[in-house]
């Protein structure tokens, strides 16, 4: 009987057999190979020659259970698929990484990949033992001194080009102005939680908080420099382009070093990139424990509904660019080093701002590009919205409420932290 006419219990029963036999093998060799004294006794070189066996026919059907649950993983949209899968693939990679460490016959930077490959596509497991351990390897490399003589070329530039943008700013070059009305946004020094709650958050108004993020650590640490130091190996993904709406648009996994010199060091140098790379959007704190000791969750966010807070990193040159989208969560954008520009809509302005069709993937986003000189003549009902610019330097924390609409473009080299939460 072939394995299409196999009913659906019998296939998961037969799979689920499958996979334990097979982990039953890989911790037996992975037990041994951990454990060698049991091994030397007697004919410690017969079995030895044994367990090298053992672990390559572990190593084999690692391979072959990972490219089963790849697969899973790759079906779909990601938001729908079984966190089983995910968290199967890193117990995979966890076994994966323990055998060929411990029989030391692969290099590092490999096994950090490894590790960064599990926390990318997996699911924290065993007290997220994966980005302990590639932050361990991480460290074991000698080629600190290499990563910061690239990304010192990166910072000396960006503390001389910063520039005074909190005192004089005006509209980035590309962006186009719009004749509509322009509303102000409060900016309030450190508020207190009962100002916020009254003021801001209850009716969902956005403001600029000044020095609400001078006490994190990664206030005063955090350049380019520190960030290769800390995590220059490890892996991450990269967007390739001018925006996510563009068709060129595309991600690329490389290193932290390998952003940082490519992206990060031209934008500010004598030759500009031709594509622009941005670390959007990542839950690298996750994935680098390391640094969030570096920052603190705003205490504001203790005013939403659960504590379940959604921490993301936003690392990357001048000249990114997030196109006109609202989020359904509250958001504190936070501003660690560099300067963005942010432009603002309400929600009551969504119809002229053209959103995507619901039901497709860009339904939270705007047609219109604020940098197309005839954006106004495509989308004629733009020139009457009302929208508010905004400035955020170092140091400043922006909410932004549910369903505002948000624009955001980096002045310079910049590193963002967002919160959301309900």
């Amino acid at each position: 009987m072939g394995i299409e006419h196999v009913t659906s219990l019998q296939e998961r029963g037969l799979l689920n057999q499958w996979i334990t036999l097979s982990f039953n093998k890989i911790c037996t060799t992975a037990s041994t190979l951990l454990s060698p004294s049991s091994a030397t006794l007697n004919f410690s070189h017969i079995i030895l020659e044994d367990l090298d066996k053992q672990v390559e026919e572990a190593l084999k059907i690692l391979d072959i259970l990972q490219d089963f649950v790849w697969e899973k993983l790759n079906i779909g949209h990601w938001k729908d698929i079984p966190v089983v899968w995910q968290k199967l693939f890193s117990l995979l990679v966890v076994f994966k990484v323990s055998l060929l460490a411990a029989k030391g016959c692969v290099e590092t930077p490999e096994v950090i990949k490894m590790c960064d490959n599990g926390l990318l596509m997996g699911y924290p497991i065993f007290g997220n033992i994966l980005a302990v351990l590639a932050q361990a390897f991480h460290d074991q490399l000698n080629c600190v001194s290499t990563s910061t003589r690239v990304a010192n070329k990166v910072e000396k530039r960006q503390n001389t080009e910063e520039g005074n943008y909190s005192e004089h700013w005006s509209l980035p070059t590309a962006t186009v102005p719009l004749p509509g009305d322009k509303i102000s946004i409060h900016i309030v020094d450190k508020p207190s939680l009962e100002y916020f709650n009254r003021n801001h958050f209850l009716p969902q108004l956005p403001l600029v908080l000044k020095n609400s993020i001078t006490h994190w650590p990664a206030s005063s640490k955090w350049s380019p420099t520190y960030i290769v130091q800390v995590g220059g190996n490890r892996t991450v993904p990269v967007e390739i382009g001018s925006k996510y709406t563009a068709d060129d648009w595309t991600q690329k996994l490389m290193t932290i070093e390998e952003f940082v010199q490519t992206y990060m060091k031209s934008s500010i140098g004598s030759q500009v990139h031709k594509e622009i790379g941005y670390v959007a959007q990542h839950m690298l704190f996750q994935q680098m424990p390391e640094l969030m000791k570096d920052i603190r969750v705003p205490e504001y966010c203790c005013l939403g509904e659960n504590q379940d807070v959604e921490i993301n990193a936003w690392f990357g040159p001048s000249g990114t660019l997030t196109p006109t989208h609202y989020d359904p969560k509250h958001n504190f954008l936070c501003q660690v080093f560099g300067s963005k520009f942010v432009r603002l809509f309400p929600p009551s302005e969504s119809q002229k701002l053209y959103p995507y069709e619901e039901g497709t993937m860009l339904f939270n986003t705007s047609q219109v590009d604020m940098e197309d000189s005839n954006a106004i003549m495509k989308f004629p009902d733009i020139a009457t919205a009302t929208y508010a610019d905004i400035l955020l330097t170092e140091g400043d924390m922006l909410y932004i409420p549910p369903k505002w609409w948000h624009m955001v473009k980096s002045l310079s080299p910049s590193f963002s932290v967002s919160f959301w939460f309900e």
